[in-house]
């Protein structure tokens, strides 16, 4: 497991995991080293708005540095995944229909330049052009939470999160 605090705010409710304002609110996970080869990242969370561009979560070292990033995209309910290598991002492209106040299950894998986004266990987005991320301790380790300005806190709940170091099918 990962050690984590609760920020701004936050809540961890019986049933339904953390839940975060979209305001400030936050889980900050304790420096974890990853990445530097294949990975899966699975998050079960409820959307209890569409905000644009919130974060559901962002490991990053500040702006396009070194970001894994799964998020809201746009106005349209739709999901993002991107993988930047120092300030170079490759994002598959959106995906998915976010459907507020109903639990989802995200997954995003990367496996060479094979870069896959999966909601509810369907394929929805996928590239061959994506990038491993670099294996290191980013500065921000978020869930929910944006580490520049002009992007968005998550508002809704999370309930787990997992990371493997392999890109699982």
């Amino acid at each position: 497991g990962m050690d984590a605090t609760l920020m701004n705010g936050a809540t961890c409710t019986a049933g339904e995991g953390v839940v975060l304002d979209g305001e400030d609110d936050y889980l900050d996970l304790v420096g974890q080293s990853f990445g530097g080869g294949p990975m899966t990242v699975a998050i079960w969370a409820r959307w209890d708005a569409l905000n644009e561009n919130e974060r559901l979560c962002e490991f990053a070292d500040g702006r396009d540095d070194d970001n894994i990033v799964i998020k809201h995209s746009g106005a349209s309910g739709t999901i993002s995944f991107s993988i930047y290598v120092g300030s170079s991002g490759e994002t598959p492209d959106a995906a998915g229909s976010i459907v507020v106040g109903a639990w989802t299950h995200v997954v995003a894998t990367v496996h060479g330049t094979s870069m896959k986004l999966y909601q509810d266990a369907t394929l929805v987005s996928s590239a061959d052009d994506g990038q491993e991320p670099t294996s290191m301790t980013r500065a921000n380790h978020w869930l929910g939470g944006a580490s520049y300005e002009d992007n968005r806190f998550f508002e809704g709940a999370i309930k787990t999160m997992q990371i493997w170091s392999r890109a699982l099918s």
